[in-house]
């Protein structure tokens, strides 16, 4: 309607909107909470020579070293399967387990096979699912499994029938719970058929840059020497020092200002277009790369493999976008607010590399109408972890797919900027601006 006036309602997470039901033991201490025994399943004969081989070709090294970053960020479940070898509710008799862990790396082994180091990774897969449907714990009706494979695409890793294996076995034996960093893997056209499985699965985090996952332990083992900001040491300069302590001198001072590096042209509903128009408003040191990170400025690069070495060495693509990483480690490290919007899928690990570098996540989804809480979907831990107390969560109203790329900002091309027909919800982001102000006054 001609000169209406446009009322946007932004849509924060208020504390009082999301409260479990008390018989979810949600949040309380570990001391208190039930710690299930479990056993660790090893099926498959080549598990210990899979692992054995990926760790000779990374030979001590933080895996983003040599390896590409779209691979590294799910390599989660080596280390989950290693910490739970030691785990102290780890027993050691089937019979007297309350879960049954498959202990199979296979999002490792995948990689393995991508890089052509071993023999086929789908003949691993198909003798693993042979053995598994074959074991009586796995045909026993209520026994509880846990499968551990961090990446969305269940399906490209371990297989089409696998994959409906395990759901099968959810749907008609018992419960099968999948460990994976995002349950919006299910939207995927061909994962349609494992939603059940996806709904229930259990949430793990990304694998964090490696600076920064060095810097937060190093921060976790000290906080009174951790400071607010400064530079993290390169990682070609840790690794000439073997590793070991030092360097990534913290500089004295406060943060200021937000930062967003990354590609603005993902399938998210138009959400990275709506962040776009917000933080145009915001008058702040700011540090904006609106680019396609990983295959624009430097493009990334599968490792080089050696006849003579098991150890890989990074290409040269990978040597370049490292650099490219490293300026968004030093923006993070230095910003106050990090936005953390999502993208293909609801979850990136732009969060955790957020939450090691010491800033503010901003999470902004796209919800429409459906329950606020929804903004919390899909954050791992949420049994230990207060969510609402360390991140800002927004849900920018009537966003659309036709707002990609539309911004406020007039450093922005004007091919870019709001026209005409969405000065409405130029209105909006105006509003939602002010309020992400008010909520952290850091920003300008």
């Amino acid at each position: 309607m001609p000169g209406a006036v446009v009322i946007c309602t932004v849509r924060p997470l208020s504390a009082a909107i999301y409260e479990p039901q008390v018989n979810l033991h949600w949040r309380r201490p570990a001391e208190t909470r039930p710690l299930p025994s479990f056993f660790l399943h090893t099926l498959s004969a080549d598990e210990p020579q899979i692992r054995a081989q990926f760790r000779a070709m990374i030979d001590g090294r933080p895996f983003e070293s040599v390896l590409p970053n779209t691979w590294t960020q799910y390599l989660s479940d080596l280390k989950l399967l290693d910490a739970l070898a030691t785990h102290p509710a780890r027993v050691y008799s089937p019979q007297a387990a309350q879960w049954h862990v498959l202990d199979a790396a296979m999002y490792t082994s995948y990689l393995v096979g991508q890089i052509g180091a071993s023999a086929s990774h789908a003949t691993r897969m198909a003798d693993l699912e042979r053995t598994l449907v074959s074991h009586p714990l796995w045909r026993a009706r209520g026994a509880r499994w846990l499968v551990i494979q961090p990446h969305y695409d269940l399906k490209m890793i371990i297989g089409d029938t696998f994959a409906l294996q395990l759901a099968r076995r959810n749907e008609l034996v018992g419960p099968v719970i999948l460990a994976t960093v995002d349950r919006s893997g299910t939207n995927i056209g061909r994962q349609k058929e494992l939603f059940d499985l996806y709904r229930r699965a259990l949430m793990v985090p990304h694998v964090a840059t490696p600076e920064l996952a060095h810097r937060a332990a190093a921060c976790a083992q000290s906080p009174s020497s951790c400071g607010h900001m400064g530079s993290v040491e390169p990682l070609s300069r840790r690794e000439e020092r073997g590793g070991r302590e030092g360097g990534g001198k913290e500089a004295a001072g406060g943060r200021s200002g937000w930062m967003f590096h990354g590609d603005m042209q993902r399938f998210d509903g138009g959400v990275r277009g709506a962040m776009r128009t917000i933080i145009g408003s915001l008058a702040a040191p700011t540090s904006l790369q609106a680019r396609m990170i990983s295959r624009g400025l430097a493009g990334d690069g599968n490792p080089d493999r050696s006849l003579s070495s098991p150890r890989l060495e990074a290409s040269a693509g990978h040597v370049g976008y490292r650099q490219v990483s490293a300026a968004t480690t030093e923006a993070m490290l230095n910003a106050s607010l990090c936005f953390s919007p999502a993208g293909d899928m609801m979850t990136t690990r732009r969060l955790f590399d957020t939450l090691a570098a010491g800033c503010v996540p901003v999470l902004l989804k796209a919800i429409g109408n459906a329950p606020k809480q929804w903004l919390l979907g899909n954050n791992p831990f949420q049994h230990s972890i207060d969510w609402r107390a360390i991140g800002i969560y927004m849900a920018p109203r009537s966003v659309s797919m036709a707002e990609r790329g539309q911004s406020q900002n007039p450093t922005v091309a004007p091919s870019k900027k709001v026209t005409a027909a969405t000065r409405p919800k130029g209105a909006c982001r105006l509003e939602e601006a002010l309020w992400l102000h008010r909520v952290h006054h850091d920003t300008r």
